[in-house]
């Protein structure tokens, strides 16, 4: 009885590691996300699935550099007379 048993766990375990993994997809990270399956590019690159946004764009606020000013030279401070 314990041999069947033996024989029984061990065709389970190689029953479960001979399987491919199956995992879920991550939570959704918002709104306008869509699924986008795996994928093989021309080049032969192999994409995995992932979310994608398709949304609106968004803007990237501008940073406006502002002007600095431009002293002219001091020159050295420590000069004699």
């Amino acid at each position: 009885m314990f041999n069947f048993i033996k024989k029984i766990m061990l065709a389970l375990t190689l029953f479960l590691f001979s399987c491919e993994y199956i995992m879920a997809r991550p939570p959704k990270p918002g709104p306008n996300f869509i699924w986008v399956e795996k994928y093989t590019t021309p080049l032969g690159i192999t994409i995995p699935a992932h979310w994608k946004y398709k949304g609106k764009k968004k803007h990237k606020r501008r940073i406006h550099k502002r002007k600095r000013k431009i002293y002219p030279p001091q020159g050295f401070r420590g000069k004699h007379k």
